[in-house]
């Protein structure tokens, strides 16, 4: 009965709007990756190296399966753990299924959806390739066999995969939020991997260890000459096909030693375990009421008190918590690594001095720590909803922008906790090397760090409240930020047009950050000015009630637009944020 179940978890899913999007986006994101030279830089392939060369396509698939991995996270999750979230499961644990046609028939089903978004990246590839406006010299002859070879032995091997590997972590764990902190820390090795990787001795154990095969596809290429490179496909053998057989054999055992262990009665067993555990309470109530006092005050002119106290609370739901702590934990360990080995190059050390502790903090969080705050944008956006106390919040007389507030703040707090965790680390290693840190270096640094993440963050609030669907929210900041990455390589470089991106802003032994610390000051009090803009607009489309679709959000905003005691503040806010974008960005520009 496996394949009905598969059926039946495949229709489902394709006809949910997030199978469409995904769709789009990811055919977009190939038509984008095959007419720029990202392909050609991911191997360091010559520049004469062809963009539709068949080496490139290969090393183009591990880029869209990490690309993809939120998308084939979020379909298998769903297969996962869908039935025990509306509690549903028992009702299918009565039915005559046994355990492996159940999960293999969802877990088939969403692969299968999840292989479609991948061919539809594959589709934007081919189109990319034959598109007329490529230039003539950057593209040879179409031939579909590379990319029959990159879907074949890299896309669905990966699919494969990682796809097995988070589905089993969906099962055990039985939460989402902690299915994608996994996928963080996934992204966040394969990023340490190949930055190790760059060694000469760690070449074969980077090939090997690295999750999507990007690492042993450069390996194999590396010393192909242009011509080689323009025309030869990889061999499937070598430590490439050591790397696929490692990860699909790693999956494969995981995914076993899950449904060995998965029981249809679990539930009810941990439930009545939970009963019985707790001691019996003797009713003394004489029939009178005792109400809670609840701590809080709702009068007019509270509103900051009210701010710190869900404040507080917001950050009680991250910080504290074991997931937030193992992925701090991940993080240093990178953090740690890259300083120990801080200015090493090919093996040479070099003095542990603070501006490349610096670097080596910015290399151990780059990644880890924006997927992470736009990971935690959706957890905090829907943590009342998940508990199923959204009406009780929304009915309480607070108003939004104290929501707004408190969320924006507790985000805040997770970026300030990893860097200073990472800057005493730092300094621990400077103190372990004989070398005393300079204490105000680090401050600046950590500033240079810190002030660019606060327009991240509030663009992933923004996307959250407007889709009012924490996976797409999630899925167009990640959108955004690729094409931070992505739309230089074709064209469109200048600062004022990429959000939150700013010239480069570098440290010099002879005159700190000297000249550069000017340019990046315009560039930030004008991406900041463009937060302040959107958390304005985050304000007036801010889910309350029971508002869902984003129509009758907009028809609650413009009500709000026509009560002028309401309509003052968030239009003043927005005009005076957009007036000072423009006048900061013609002087930019100028």
């Amino acid at each position: 009965m496996w394949h009905d179940v598969a059926r039946f978890e495949l229709r489902y899913q394709l006809r949910q709007p997030l199978f469409a999007f995904s769709a789009l986006v990811f055919f977009g994101l190939g038509l984008a990756l095959a007419s720029s030279d990202i392909g050609v830089a991911i191997g360091d392939a010559p520049g004469t190296t062809l963009r539709n060369a068949p080496i490139v396509i290969a090393r183009l698939m591990p880029v869209l399966s990490l690309l993809g991995l939120f998308a084939i996270t979020a379909f298998v999750a769903n297969a996962a753990l869908r039935d025990f979230d509306r509690r549903s499961d028992m009702l299918f644990f009565t039915k005559p299924l046994r355990p492996f046609e159940y999960l293999s028939g969802r877990l088939a089903g969403s692969l299968a959806v999840s292989l479609l978004v991948l061919l539809a990246a594959v589709g934007g590839l081919m189109a990319g390739a034959l598109a007329p406006w490529q230039p003539d010299d950057r593209v040879g002859l179409f031939s579909f066999a590379p990319y029959a070879f990159g879907t074949a032995a890299i896309l669905i091997p990966n699919l494969l995969a990682m796809g097995g590997l988070f589905f089993a972590l969906a099962l055990v764990s039985r939460r989402l939020s902690v299915t994608f902190l996994c996928v963080v820390f996934f992204i966040g090795m394969q990023d340490a991997v190949e930055v190790l990787a760059q060694n000469l001795e760690s070449r074969t154990l980077g090939s090997l260890l690295e999750p999507s095969g990007i690492v042993a596809l450069e390996t194999v290429g590396r010393y192909w000459t242009v011509a080689e490179q323009n025309t030869r496909l990889p061999e499937l053998g070598g430590l490439l096909l050591a790397n696929r057989l490692a990860w699909l054999g790693l999956a494969v055992v995981v995914l076993l030693l899950c449904v060995s262990r998965f029981d249809f009665t679990a539930r009810e067993r941990r439930a009545k375990r939970r009963s019985e555990s707790v001691p019996e309470v003797e009713d003394t109530n004489d029939g009178g009421i005792t109400v809670p006092r609840i701590a809080g005050s709702f009068r007019r002119g509270d509103g900051w008190g009210q701010l710190l106290l869900q404040t507080r609370l917001e950050i009680s739901e991250v910080i504290p918590r074991a997931p937030f702590l193992t992925l701090l934990a991940f993080g240093l360990m990178f953090v740690g690594a890259y300083s120990w080995m801080a200015g090493a190059h090919l093996g040479m050390p070099s003095y542990p001095l603070t501006h490349l502790m610096l670097e080596a903090i910015q290399l151990g969080v780059r990644l880890t720590l924006v997927l992470i705050l736009v990971f935690y944008a959706g957890e905090l956006m829907f943590s009342q909803r998940s508990l199923e106390l959204s009406q009780v919040y929304d009915a309480l007389p607070v108003p939004n922008r104290v929501f707004l507030g408190a969320k924006l703040l507790a985000l805040i707090a997770v970026a300030g906790v990893f860097l200073l965790a990472a800057s005493v680390l730092t300094v621990a290693v400077q103190l372990a090397k004989g070398f005393a840190p300079d204490l105000a270096l680090y401050a600046q640094g950590l500033v240079v760090l810190a002030v660019p993440l606060v327009p991240l963050i509030v663009l992933a609030l923004f996307f959250q409240a407007l889709t009012n669907h924490k996976l797409m929210g999630l899925l167009l900041t990640v959108l955004v930020l690729l094409a931070r990455f992505a739309l230089p390589q074709l064209g469109f470089e200048h600062n004022l047009a990429l959000y939150g991106s700013h010239p480069p802003i570098t440290y010099t032994a002879q005159g700190g950050y000297g000249h550069h610390a000017e340019p990046f000051g315009w560039f930030m009090l004008y991406w900041g000015l463009a937060a302040v803009a959107l958390a304005t607009a985050t304000l007036m489309l801010w889910p309350r009630g029971t508002q869902g679709p984003l129509r009758e959000r907009l028809a609650a905003a413009r009500g709000r637009l026509s009560r002028p005691a309401l309509a003052t503040t968030p239009l003043v806010m927005m005009s005076l944020a957009l007036l000072g974008m423009a006048a900061t960005g013609g002087w930019i520009y100028v």
